[in-house]
């Protein structure tokens, strides 16, 4: 008696199906966590940013030496505000290029997209400080 044996058995099938399964159970985790790391590297790349933008802005004063910078940011990521602190001036709101800038808050405001959306941090106030020169970011409740 010959058999023909083409094709999967349905016991073959459900096991291959089940092993997929696991490892999408394994994965997708593993994925969300990449995704949220990003969100939080393009957030606090941003910081980074503004606090250059400050800096290059200010060059001309003199004894200038930024301390801090802090956004606060609305429940859909839009920017409501950037205050800065700096050594000899405390909480000045960054103009973020607006008005008639000098040259150099123009090159500052060019540096980085103003209109930036923050993707993890939303709904809170995010501050960038120094820690003996490196910048550290901060998110209150994360």
């Amino acid at each position: 008696m010959k058999t023909n044996n083409k094709g999967f058995s349905l016991v073959e099938l459900i096991v291959v199906i089940a092993i997929m399964a696991i490892l999408a159970a394994v994965a997708i985790p593993t994925f969300a966590g990449f995704i949220s790391k990003a969100q939080k590297g393009a957030d606090e790349d941003f910081m980074n940013q503004a606090a250059y933008a400050i800096k290059l802005a200010n060059t001309a004063t003199a004894d200038f030496t930024l301390t801090e910078v802090k956004v606060v940011v609305d429940n859909n990521g839009t920017i409501e505000s950037i205050t800065y602190n700096t050594s000899n001036v405390i909480h000045k709101p960054a103009e973020l290029g607006t008005g008639s800038p000098s040259d150099q808050e123009v090159d500052a405001s060019g540096a980085i997209d103003w209109d930036y959306q923050f993707k993890k941090y939303k709904g809170t106030t995010v501050t960038l400080t120094y820690d003996e020169g490196e910048p550290v970011v901060t998110v209150p409740n994360t």
